[in-house]
């Protein structure tokens, strides 16, 4: 499964549904959730963020985590 940031365009996310993969839209289910929180939910189930937020990564190391893919457009 993806996780698409708030922020993804849900042209993108539209055309990933079509190809079959499972997405979960954070602007459908968690409006203005943080990046904690965010990767909270892709660890405690294995998942792809996609993001165009470059603070995301810078925040990821600032806080030495592992075992995340993200994917930054």
């Amino acid at each position: 499964m993806i996780i698409a940031d708030e922020y993804i365009n849900s042209n993108i996310i539209n055309a990933i549904r079509n190809i079959d993969i499972n997405v979960f839209s954070i602007r459908e289910h968690y409006t203005s959730i943080s990046n904690e929180k965010l990767i909270k939910l892709s660890i405690n189930s294995p998942r792809i963020i996609i993001t165009e937020d470059k603070d995301f990564g810078e925040w990821i190391l600032a806080h030495n985590i592992r075992n995340i893919n993200i994917i930054l457009l």
